[in-house]
């Protein structure tokens, strides 16, 4: 028994080596040639030394561009030059006034159509390029509970047509109804826009009408079937005389030129109304005859 346990041994190490023999036949070739490999792999070059401190630390992003080694960053897409940047985003001055003056006429349009009847139109054309109304709006009626009407509706400028409304329904129908014991119908209101020179004259200054920022009323239709024609109130009954009285003092805290009979032979028919003071001025001075 002894000999045939040997006998196995001996055999598996015969085994064995014979395997451990064959291993070596076939890798050694594969183990030479990696060995070449390795010796042949030159020895990495030491970096140059850097031309800052190379105990310095760079933590961020920030330190990384700030770095003298650092490579220059490239710009994004939206980072043109100041030159291209100041050129795109430099607005049109003319586009931003117009885009002002539109706002401001819809602001005024959209308040005077809360008290009265208007229609946005265009400036009337005339030979004259200095006959301009900025905002021009056509004035046909109030719409309060006493509604007083135009004749042949007032061409002008909105901001101007505003203070008439206002001053029509607060002031003048509240004053007709006070003295005459009726409501004003009709204002026969002569003129609105017309470009001509003050007092028709050939030469001189031109009209506030001529920019739509006046106008002249020659007269009153009553509810009650009554007219009254504006002339000295000396020639009128007592309650009318009142009533022209009045209301031309009351004129001269809405209007800062306020004209009439007296005043020149050319206004002796008529209220003259207009704002042509209040341009440009905070504080303007008023003419009141």
């Amino acid at each position: 028994m002894k000999r045939l346990i040997t006998a196995w041994i001996f055999g598996f190490f015969l085994a064995v080596t014979a395997v451990l023999h064959d291993i070596s036949t076939i890798a050694g070739p594969v183990a030479r040639e990696l060995l070449e490999r390795r010796t042949n792999v030159g020895i990495p070059k030491a970096r140059p030394p850097s031309r800052t401190n190379n105990s310095r630390n760079i933590n961020n992003a920030d330190e990384i561009l700030d770095h003298p080694d650092a490579p220059p960053a490239k710009r994004s897409a939206d980072e043109e030059p100041d030159a291209i940047l100041k050129t795109a985003e430099t607005p049109d001055p003319a586009s931003e006034k117009s885009d002002e003056n539109t706002n401001r006429f819809s602001a005024c349009l959209l308040e005077l159509k809360k008290i009265a009847r208007a229609d946005r139109t265009t400036s009337p054309n005339t030979n004259d390029p200095k006959c301009v109304i900025p905002d021009p709006v056509i004035l046909h009626r109030t719409n309060s509970r006493f509604p007083v009407n135009f004749t042949a509706g007032l061409t002008l400028d909105c901001p101007f047509a505003l203070s008439v409304a206002r001053f029509t329904d607060d002031t003048a129908q509240a004053l007709a109804r006070y003295h005459l014991g009726t409501a004003i119908d009709t204002i026969l209101s002569g003129e609105g826009f017309i470009c001509r020179r003050r007092n028709n004259a050939a030469t001189g200054k031109l009209s506030e009408h001529a920019f739509g920022n006046a106008t002249d009323w020659s007269g009153f239709k009553f509810a009650d079937g009554g007219r009254l024609s504006i002339r000295d109130s000396t020639l009128v009954d007592e309650d009318e005389g009142h009533f022209l009285n009045s209301l031309r003092r009351a004129a001269c805290g809405t209007f800062t030129t306020v004209l009439g009979p007296g005043s020149d032979a050319a206004q002796a028919n008529h209220f003259h109304f207009d704002l042509g003071r209040a341009k440009d001025r905070k504080n303007p001075y008023r003419i009141c005859e």
